[in-house]
């Protein structure tokens, strides 16, 4: 097949746009902070060493510890819907008064997960994505 200057061009020109386009895409990617932080001074460390824990759950710095409040299919949730679904990836804690406090957590679950979200009537958004469990 015979090319032409004019095919020879608008290839050109087409792959000219695909790399300036391509070129663009890692910069959109990377983070750019609003201002420098300034240096760190000499002798400050971001952050202390961490201690190895004993147990082989969660390593932390001198003089911090932590408490577990809940365990994945372990813990039993208040109201009997079951015991505590698994993949957390985030909570909040609020106070309840009288000495109590509410913790909420957030799961990313798959359907069918072994431990997955109780399903608590007039509360589930999603009836397909979690586990029926009995209403309280």
């Amino acid at each position: 097949m015979p090319s032409s200057r004019r095919t020879f061009l608008a290839g050109g020109a087409a792959a000219g746009v695909g790399l300036a386009v391509a070129g663009g895409l890692p910069s959109l990617a990377q983070a750019s902070p609003a201002r420098p932080h300034p240096p760190a001074k000499p002798g400050n460390v971001p952050f202390p060493p961490l201690v190895d824990d004993p147990k082989g759950i969660l390593a932390l710095p001198e003089g911090f510890s932590y408490t577990i409040v809940t365990r994945t299919g372990v813990t039993r949730l208040d109201r009997g819907q079951g015991t505590t679904p698994s993949d957390h990836d985030g909570m909040a804690v609020y106070d309840a008064g009288h000495g109590r406090y509410t913790l909420i957590q957030n799961h990313e679950i798959d359907p069918g997960a072994e431990f997955g979200v109780p399903h608590v009537k007039g509360t589930v958004y999603d009836p397909g994505a979690s586990t029926p469990a009995v209403a309280p």
